[in-house]
């Protein structure tokens, strides 16, 4: 948690331009939603294919700076019924299942149009993940990798809206089985350009 902070207060830190030595600075914080699309390892053991994932994303750049320093937080949410059939959750019917995700690195924004910036990125990732299945319950945190792609589109001078994908793998153990906690995200951004 102490990583979040951190993350967090160097990304307010430099996106504000009252404090000294932070002229030039640009950058996007946005609010972030969509889909996170299972492995297959974790999706046949949960029964979940898909999680809604929600959260901020932000970048910030000063002037002469190669890439951004990236700086993604999300809440991930799925539910699922679990056959009574399954090797791993033998007697469980419903499973509920909650994650926070952390996502550091750089980004390399392409301002090749005017209203158009694609973007890619890469860095590393955290996950805490508590399940819950039908009363018994399990958590677990887990450190990864991984790497993104996208476009921001220039709504006007400030506002801006757009796409991401996003590839992640962070390993828990869960109930005494190791799974890959992450997959491919599909979300749509919206927010600010300053």
């Amino acid at each position: 948690m102490k990583w979040w902070w951190i993350s967090f207060a160097a990304v307010i830190f430099l996106a504000n331009p009252s404090t000294g030595g932070c002229d030039g600075v640009t950058g996007h914080m946005n609010f972030v939603a969509g889909t996170l699309h299972s492995d297959d390892d974790f999706s046949k053991a949960f029964n979940l294919d898909k999680r809604m994932e929600l959260g901020i994303s932000c970048d910030v750049k000063k002037q002469g700076w190669p890439v951004s320093i990236a700086f993604d937080y999300m809440f991930v949410y799925g539910d699922s019924k679990i056959s009574k059939n399954s090797p791993v959750f033998t007697g469980y019917t419903k499973l509920n299942l909650y994650a926070t995700e952390m996502y550091v690195g750089i980004k390399k924004i392409f301002n090749l149009f005017p209203s158009v910036k694609p973007f890619a990125a890469a860095g590393i990732c955290t996950v805490n993940m508590y399940v819950d299945a039908t009363g018994d319950h399990e958590y677990d945190f887990g450190v990864g990798g991984w790497v993104g792609s996208g476009a921001y589109f220039m709504l006007s001078q400030r506002l801006n809206a757009g796409f991401e994908w996003k590839w992640s793998k962070a390993e828990v153990n869960i109930f005494d089985h190791n799974y890959n906690a992450g997959g491919n995200h599909f979300n749509l951004i919206a927010g600010y350009h300053f």
